[in-house]
């Protein structure tokens, strides 16, 4: 089997992954609540020929503390707005499962798929939390495990959504009048799991019917992404939803080096499927190692809720890529690079990281431009495009 294509990506979550980045002057003209600052970093990082850009989301409030932005956009929605604004880079929002309905998510984000030309992906997610659940009002808080053991159902319900259309579906023959062929729609009755009772005695299970209102993607399925922090147990229903139900695992760690055991890990439990492991890492990045500890430590001044995983120069940066790449017989399938602050950061990304990794062979689509328009998020990952599970050799007229 062919080595897989480097993937690199970067995250677009307000000033940035430091919660205390928006009080900076580097990110003073950011607006917390305006679009413009993600579409400006989503052109960036596309120009620079990197592959994806997550958007984080959550569905209450984050927490009450000094140095906090509270609020924020909904991720799938401002991914959609930015998906016409360019032409190339993946686009992966964050989708909580535990309280929105299967059929909701799998319109949505077809319908990211249809609008990005096939660019479209999603980072799914569980909530455990009372507030969320208040929020909503829906249905009761409930451990880990058991939102994800029904996050797993919710992706496969997701899918035969998907599936639902197959890709020949619409005819669009004006003789006869026939918009589509009901022959290649198809019903998905997919049960969910949600598991213990609310308090009303209502256990919030659902079956799902189908078919979706929305047709087949250019990607016939947008790439499914989970995050699995460092510490995760492995065998947990988180675990076992990465495995077997993601098509890109996005590994947290202290650094780089701990991401190897839980990489190997996971590609053991997917039990034969395509996937692609990449290293999920908070970047402050320096002209010098002192420059980035100095910058470092004005982050920590702020509040942050954590040290910077990596903190150095771009240069020492991509000497650790390539040493933990696949395609240098490491162990990682490409880097999700989340910039601590955003106005900084994904600058010096884009200027002094992306050249190194392309010299590196590990950024395959710099410079600027070399990666056609319309190809789509699976192709640039090396992930194939998998057929509907409904579709026929043949269907009688």
């Amino acid at each position: 089997m062919s080595t897989p294509p480097y993937a690199v990506g970067t995250s677009l979550d307000g000033a940035g992954d430091a919660p205390g980045a928006w009080r900076l002057a580097a990110a003073s003209d950011l607006t917390a609540f305006d679009g413009r600052p993600a579409r400006d970093a989503a052109v960036l990082a596309e120009s620079a020929g990197l592959v994806f850009a997550t958007l984080d989301d959550a569905l209450a409030l984050q927490p009450d503390e000094p140095g906090r932005v509270r609020g924020r956009l909904d991720a799938l929605a401002t991914a959609c707005w930015l998906g016409p604004q360019t032409s190339r880079i993946g686009l992966l929002p964050t989708v909580t499962l535990t309280h929105t309905e299967p059929f909701h998510v799998s319109t949505a984000t077809a319908t990211l798929d249809l609008v990005s030309e096939g660019r479209a992906g999603v980072v799914v997610d569980v909530s455990t939390d009372a507030a969320s659940a208040a929020a909503i009002g829906r249905r009761a808080p409930a451990p880990a495990d058991v939102v994800w053991g029904q996050a797993e159902d919710v992706v496969e319900a997701v899918a035969r959504l998907w599936d639902s259309w197959e890709d020949d579906a619409e005819v669009r023959d004006v003789a006869t009048s026939r918009f589509v062929d009901r022959e290649r729609l198809h019903y998905v009755d997919a049960p969910v799991r949600t598991g213990d009772p609310a308090p009303d005695g209502l256990t919030g299970a659902f079956t799902v019917r189908g078919p979706s209102i929305v047709p087949r993607t250019p990607q016939g399925r947008p790439v499914v992404a989970v995050r699995l922090p460092a510490g995760e147990r492995p065998g947990s229903a988180r675990w076992r939803a990465s495995a077997l139900r993601a098509d890109l695992v996005l590994l947290g760690g202290s650094d780089l080096a701990g991401t190897q055991d839980p990489a190997r890990l996971v590609r053991a439990g997917a039990e034969g499927r395509e996937l692609r492991v990449l290293a999920s890492l908070r970047v402050v990045l320096g002209d010098d190692d002192d420059h980035a500890r100095r910058r470092a430590q004005e982050l920590d001044a702020l509040g942050t809720d954590d040290a910077p995983v990596f903190v150095g120069t771009a240069e020492a940066l991509a000497a650790e890529l390539v040493r933990t790449s696949t395609t240098a017989g490491g162990w990682l399938d490409g880097v999700e690079l989340r910039p601590a602050v955003l106005a900084d950061d994904l600058p010096r990304i884009a200027r002094d990281l992306a050249p190194r990794l392309a010299a590196a062979g590990l950024l395959t689509d710099a410079p600027p431009g070399s990666t056609p328009p319309g190809s789509t998020l699976r192709s640039r990952l090396g992930l194939p495009r998998p057929a509907s599970r409904y579709a026929r050799a043949e269907v009688p007229a």
